[in-house]
């Protein structure tokens, strides 16, 4: 595959497992930077852990003084949370430093419009997160700027999910959804993304669509990092919308 190509196809294997269907497409990193807003949330995050990790610094060499026993103790306390600061901070930079990030991993997923408010419109994602016995959700996210969309209700958006483990450990949870236009503000690209997905999921997630108001009741700006944002179907109705079918060879 060439570099800036767009295609589908398996995704890199990561944490174990990899995704099944991927879209490989150039990544615009301005584009990201500037419209990538769970990446903006990241940030805020990393800069918090900079801004601690200095004041702790700062405060072990204040109060370390091998004369006075307590200051000693004190300071070496503020060291030991420096240190561990810093390697959060190292951890953090590594896996989520940088706009395009997941989009290098992630599942492609289809999403539509089924909000449109002040200032953001509201998108349900229908998500495949089968580790052992099969298993779909429903993911809700709101997004401020939504670049190559018309912003209108039911209109079909791309989104790639980045997953995580669950306590249950028998499916993954959602650690990202981000619409493939926060990566790219090329329209092809999109398109593509769109006709990828297969028609019966965009049919299956058009029925589905009426649990949107239940899933984003609690109006959070960001979606996808909270848990009471996505919804498991039960096996009966994974069943029934004939999802248990979609990814059988």
């Amino acid at each position: 595959m060439e570099k800036n190509a767009t295609s589908v196809g398996s995704g890199p294997y990561i944490n174990d497992s990899y995704a099944i269907r991927h879209l490989h497409f150039p990544i615009n990193i301005k584009h990201s930077i500037r419209y990538n807003q769970e990446w903006h949330s990241d940030i805020i995050v990393i800069i918090l852990l900079v801004t601690t990790s200095i004041l702790s610094t700062v405060l072990s060499y204040y109060f370390f003084d091998i004369k006075e026993g307590w200051r000693a103790i004190t300071g070496g306390i503020f060291a030991i949370i420096s240190l561990a600061l810093f390697i959060f901070l190292l951890l953090a930079i590594h896996k989520t430093g940088k706009p395009h990030t997941f989009f290098k991993r992630g599942v492609l997923n289809p999403g539509i419009i089924c909000h449109i408010g002040d200032g953001y419109v509201g998108i349900l994602v229908l998500a495949e997160l089968t580790i052992n016995a099969t298993s779909w959700g429903l993911v809700s996210l709101q997004a401020k700027r939504l670049p190559g969309h018309n912003l209108t209700l039911g209109e079909r958006i791309p989104v790639t999910c980045c997953f995580i483990e669950n306590d249950s450990g028998h499916a993954f949870a959602i650690a990202y959804a981000l619409p493939i236009a926060w990566g790219t503000n090329d329209a092809s690209v999109i398109q593509y993304g769109i006709d990828s997905i297969p028609q019966q999921e965009w049919d299956i997630l058009e029925q589905l669509k009426k649990r949107y108001k239940d899933l984003d009741r609690d109006h959070f700006p960001l979606a996808s990092t909270l848990p009471e944002r996505l919804q498991y179907l039960t096996s009966d109705e994974i069943k029934k919308l004939g999802l248990d079918k979609i990814f059988e060879s």
